[in-house]
């Protein structure tokens, strides 16, 4: 495991993630580092706790003392095991690298249990703590040893929202304009992690020099998952092999991100508008909350123009994953893109394209949280079915996306 500001030479500034990768040394460390795990849980509670208990950050204090099997700063693995058990050495030995986006509220320790399960798979996972106001804990390059600078939450952002509104036209669009942020931050860490491949930086400590693979697989959950789907439609062509998501929140995806997804599905009763998705003459989608805000000509009357990515056209294979709450409320779009992938309507011929529900599973079960909350506090608090252990719902969880992503290695 690695914690590091990654740096884009190309760009100014830097982007704060944490690296979990493979290795032959065998260690352990705290969940959350010494020097801000008291930080860390009082702004967590801040910003993501139920409104009656924020002020109280003691009830997660136990997360202080949690150790995960991951040795700091290790050396990369130097041999891999590939889809058959056959070990490779080390000048053969490549690791495909996922870019993870985490969820409103969330930051990249609060998925460290997804991350250390594909880390042992064979993945390098580069888990980003997003700059867009939307994280509950982000550093901040500082600007000497001493100084903790936290991007601050957006709490602001909530003035737009009105629980009485049917759409929430500005709320929605105030999150698709962080969303432009995360797109550029995915983007950014991909162009460094790629640049790391080719020569060591002194800004971190484990070479990955030749050691990694150049298809990069992004992967999210709810926000995350939707700006995986956003940068991936204007990403460099032919560089991001696979997408999996969870739960994601397809309308708070970019313009350019929601008509990439819709843009050549072709439904009986459409009229050929690319972007408007009709079944039986009904509008199942016509670009979500406020619709297209800079619909271009293309946009309005169909066809496709060069300057407008697709990701049908593409080579890129894709996984979503809904909760069951989410799928019975209907939110991130599930029922359209189920139907949709049903028949075939999403994705590129010959790439592989699935949607599956997680039964017993509530949206935030994705994080690690629930897992090291106490489970009856949890159940109280309703953020968890209650008919099975968080652990069993994560478990559940990566066995999908490892199946999927293996499936991905047997077709390469």
């Amino acid at each position: 495991m690695k914690e590091e500001n990654v740096k884009n030479e190309k760009k100014s500034g830097s982007v704060s993630t944490r690296i979990f990768y493979p290795s032959n040394v065998s260690g352990s460390s705290l969940y959350l580092d010494e020097k801000h795990g008291a930080l860390f849980t009082n702004e967590v509670m801040k910003v993501s706790g139920p409104p009656p208990l924020r002020p109280y950050s003691f009830l997660i204090d136990h997360w202080r003392l949690v150790r995960i099997p991951a040795a700091e700063n290790a050396p990369a693995a130097t041999i891999s095991i590939d889809n058959t058990g056959k070990e490779e050495l080390e000048e053969k030995a490549q690791f495909p690298v996922i870019i993870f986006s985490h969820g409103l509220m969330g930051n990249s320790r609060t998925y460290t249990y997804q991350a250390m399960e594909l880390a042992s798979h064979g993945y390098v996972v580069v888990s980003l703590d997003h700059g867009d106001g939307s994280s509950s804990f982000t550093i901040k390059e500082p600007q000497n040893a001493e100084q903790v600078n936290l991007v601050p939450y957006d709490f602001d952002i909530f003035k737009h929202y009105d629980p009485t509104r049917k759409e929430n036209v500005d709320y929605v669009r105030a999150r698709r304009a962080q969303m432009e942020i995360r797109v550029k931050e995915i983007l950014s860490a991909m162009d460094a992690i790629l640049h790391l491949n080719k020569q060591d930086e002194s800004y971190c400590q484990t070479s990955f020099q030749n050691k990694l693979t150049k298809d990069m697989i992004f992967m999210g959950h709810s926000f995350g998952g939707a700006a995986s789907l956003s940068a991936a439609a204007v990403a460099r062509p032919g560089l991001v092999r696979s997408i999996l998501v969870q739960d994601p929140a397809i309308d708070w995806m970019t313009d350019v991100g929601r008509h990439a997804l819709f843009d050549e599905v072709v439904v009986e009763g459409n009229g050929g508008v690319e972007g408007i998705i009709k079944k039986d003459g009904n509008v199942l989608y016509d670009g979500g909350t406020g619709g297209y805000r800079n619909q271009s000509t293309d946009m309005n009357n169909g066809g496709t123009s060069p300057e407008q990515p697709s990701l049908h056209n593409t080579s890129i294979n894709m996984q979503f994953l809904y909760s069951n709450e989410w799928q019975d409320a209907n939110w991130g779009n599930e029922s359209i893109l189920d139907h949709l992938i049903t028949n075939n309507h999403i994705g590129a011929k010959n790439q592989k394209c699935e949607l599956a529900v997680i039964k017993d599973m509530k949206h935030n079960e994705s994080s690690d949280v629930h897992v090291l909350m106490p489970f009856w506090l949890s159940k109280v608090m309703n953020a968890i079915s209650g008919k099975r252990q968080p652990l069993d719902v994560h478990r559940e969880l990566m066995d999908k996306s490892l199946q999927f992503l293996d499936g991905m290695k047997q077709q390469q």
